[in-house]
C-alpha cells in the first residue's frame, strides 16, 4: 500500500475518534498486512506457475516420447513397404518375362506351323 494510503487511513481513523497514535499504528498494521498478503499471493502464484511448468514439461516429454515412437514405427513401416515394393517389382518382372517367353513360344509355334503348310495356302 502506498504511503499516501497510509496517511489517508490514519486521517480516516482519527476522524472517527482514534488518537493519532492509535490511527498511525492501525494504518501501519493495515499497510504491513497488505504488503504481507501481496507477497504471499505472489509466492502462491509463483508456486502454482512452477508446478504448472513442471507438469507441462512432463506432458511435453511424454508427447515427445510418443512422437519418437511413432517415428520409429513409421520408419519400420517405410522399410516394410520398401521390401514389399521390391518383391512386387520382382514378381512383375518375373510375370513379364513369362509373358514374353509365352509370346515368343507362340510366335515360334506359328512360324513353325506356317512352314509346315504348303505355300499355296498362305494368305
Amino acid at each position: 500500500m502506498p504511503i499516501a494510503d497510509n496517511v489517508y487511513n490514519a486521517e480516516d481513523l482519527r476522524s472517527v475518534g482514534f488518537t493519532q497514535e492509535q490511527a498511525s499504528l492501525l494504518a501501519a498494521k493495515f499497510e504491513h498486512t497488505a504488503v504481507r498478503q501481496r507477497e504471499e499471493l505472489k509466492s502462491f502464484f509463483r508456486q502454482r506457475l512452477d508446478l504448472f511448468r513442471f507438469e507441462m514439461q512432463a506432458e511435453f516429454s511424454g508427447v515427445r516420447g510418443e512422437i519418437s515412437s511413432v517415428r520409429r514405427e513409421f520408419g519400420g513401416l517405410r522399410a516394410e513397404f520398401g521390401e514389399l515394393r521390391g518383391e512386387i517389382h520382382s514378381s512383375l518382372r518375373d510375370q513379364l518375362d513369362n509373358i514374353v517367353a509365352i509370346v515368343a513360344a507362340l510366335i515360334t509355334a506359328a512360324v513353325a506351323i506356317l512352314k509346315l503348310v504348303p505355300p499355296s495356302t498362305h494368305w
